[in-house]
Formats: structure tokens, sequence, C-alpha cells
């Protein structure tokens, strides 16, 4: 990866850390990128860095994303030499963060006005290690916003519970999905490990259930803090609105992710159990709702010979932590019996 720096944040000759670093990963987005960094540019908390990652795009968003780079300090450009996916993108953010918090936004997205401010006031004020706010949602660059309902219901049955530090919910009932609407402590990611798959579709599905479960406290942020794009381009569809072979086949690197994640961490005294059999269970819930978006070529070799196989594997491993569940908390039981 060679970088390429635009400016430094500084005050007064003297370097400054900034509050927020936002990460922007970028392939072939020109259509929608103007928009993206205008609504970062934009906002009100103005103590942030922009790290624009390019990541092999053919098209001409670099040229969008310089004409940002050359005008404001804040945003800086780093470019991939292979394209590695957003998850790759994402990590190259993350090892040249600066901020005291992160976040990241796809480039086809946009921020409402003060979404940074009003997600820095969550997590800072309470102390937190993530806040997760609302999403809304709109087809194409005129359609009208609306909730993105599954992340509203969630958000709003969180506000139900008699406490503020959302980590102490049932394991069944915690948020996985987008990070995209979260913003987390850089030290978060950096003190534990926490990685984004390269090259994988719906890469950020491991980390969801990892900052989940190294977090010590998750605020709702009760604003709506980011805009998604629906793309109608049907020749340049985003990853979430793509059912290729590749979607269905890194369902198995996902799976295996998470599963090999909780046989290193599972212990009596955490619920990394619990988490991995419900995210799990939700993984397989929407990989058997995407068998309906199969495209016809694809049909017989993804529901026919890849699905049964994949369904198996994933039934496997699920019986597997559900074992090593009961085991733990029977040698929890006995460890609290004789000390």
């Amino acid at each position: 990866m060679s970088e390429i720096f635009f400016g430094k944040t500084s005050m007064g000759g003297i370097n400054m850390a900034p509050k927020i670093s936002v990460v922007v990963p970028v392939y072939n987005t020109e259509n929608y990128l103007d928009e993206c960094l205008y609504s970062i540019e934009s906002q009100t908390m103005k103590d942030i860095e922009v790290l624009i990652v390019n990541d092999c795009t053919p098209d001409n968003s670099m040229l969008i994303a310089e004409k940002y780079a050359r005008k404001d300090t804040r945003f800086k450009i780093l470019n991939h030499n292979i394209n590695s996916g957003p998850g790759a993108a994402r990590n190259t953010g993350m090892d040249i963060a600066e901020g005291t918090y992160i976040t990241f936004l796809d480039s086809d997205d946009v921020y409402p006005l003060n979404a940074l401010e009003n997600m820095y006031n969550c997590i800072d004020c309470n102390n937190a290690d993530m806040a997760l706010g609302r999403m809304f949602q709109k087809k194409g660059p005129n359609g009208k916003l609306h909730p993105v309902q599954y992340i509203e219901s969630r958000i709003k049955n969180y506000l139900r519970y008699p406490y503020s530090n959302i980590r102490l919910i049932p394991s069944y009932d915690f948020f996985t999905g987008s990070l995209t609407n979260r913003i987390f402590k850089l030290s978060l990611f950096q003190e534990n490990g926490i990685r984004f798959l390269d090259n994988v579709y719906h890469e950020d599905i491991p980390p969801s259930l990892e900052t989940w479960f190294y977090s010590k406290k998750i605020v709702v942020c009760p604003y709506i803090i980011h805009f998604r794009t629906i793309r109608e381009d049907d020749q340049n569809l985003s990853i979430t609105q793509t059912f290729n072979r590749k979607a269905y086949f890194d369902r198995d690197i996902i799976l295996q992710s998470i599963y090999d994640f909780c046989l290193r961490k599972a212990s009596p005294e955490n619920d990394l159990t619990a988490l991995t059999i419900e995210i799990i269970k939700r993984i397989n819930s929407t990989t058997e709702n995407m068998l309906s978006k199969v495209i016809a070529e694809n049909y017989h070799e993804i529901t026919k010979r890849w699905y049964p196989k994949y369904k198996k594997k994933s039934e496997s491993m699920l019986e597997d932590i559900q074992v090593l569940q009961t085991e733990l908390f029977s040698e929890g039981d006995f460890n609290e019996v004789f000390t």
C-alpha cells in the first residue's frame, strides 16, 4: 500500500490528535462520493480526520477525493496497490487513525449535519466503548428517506430497558448488522486486535460480534446519524445488494471466523457462547432468506450443492458451541462450589 497525505491537523505548530477518525473506503462510487464527502466536510463537529482509502477504484472517484484533500487538511488519501475489498480498506484506515474515536462511512452514504457531534457527545459523555444510533435510507439520489426497520426496532427496544448500558442486556437481544451506524473508541480495536475480513462480502459481521463482546459499556444515541443509499444502477450495485456466487461462498468464511473466535475466547466468566449461538442463528436465517435471490445461472450450484453443505456445517458448529456452553457452565458451577 502506498500513502498520500494532504495536510496535517495542527494547532499552534503542535500536532493535535483529532476527536474522531472517519474511515471512508472508496471503490467505484464516483456518482455518490461528492455528496458523501461534502456531508463530512459540513459536519458541525470540526475536530475530525477523514481517511479516504482508495481500493484501486477504476472510475473518477479519486478526482473527487483529491478536490477535498487539497482544500481541507483534515482529508487524507491512502491508496491500495491491490483491490482488497472494504474490509481491508477499513483496516488500512484503522492502522493510521489518530482519533480518540473511530467510525466508518461507506462512500455511497451520507451523514446528517450534526451526526458526528451527536455520536461524539453520546460516547464521550458516557465514557462508553461504543454508541449506536438510528439509520435512515433512501432509494436513489432523490428518494424519500425512511427508517431502516431492523435498526429502528432494536433501538426503540433498547430505550425501554431500565439501564443505560445496553451491554448488560440479554445476549439474545444484542445488536448485529451494520457497523456504520456506530462510533467506537479506537482503543477498542487496537487493544483487542479486532480486524475486518479482507476481500469478503459482509466483512463486518465478525467485528460486530467482537466489538460487542469486548465492550464494557455501550450506549444508544437516539438521533438519526446515518443516511444509507439504495443504489438503482443494476450495473453498479453495493455489496449488500449483490447476490453472486461470492456472496454465498463467503458465508463459510464468516461462519468459520466467528466459530474460531468463540473457541479461543469463551470462558465461564463471559457470555461469548451465548452471543455466538445468537449470531450464528441470525446468519443462518439471513442466508436462508438470500436463497430467494439467487440468480438463475447459479441456482442449482447454490441451492442444491452449496447450501446443503453450508447448512450441515453451520448446524454442526452450533451444536459444538452449545456443548461448549454446557461444559463451561458446569465448570463455572464447580469452581463456585469449591472456591
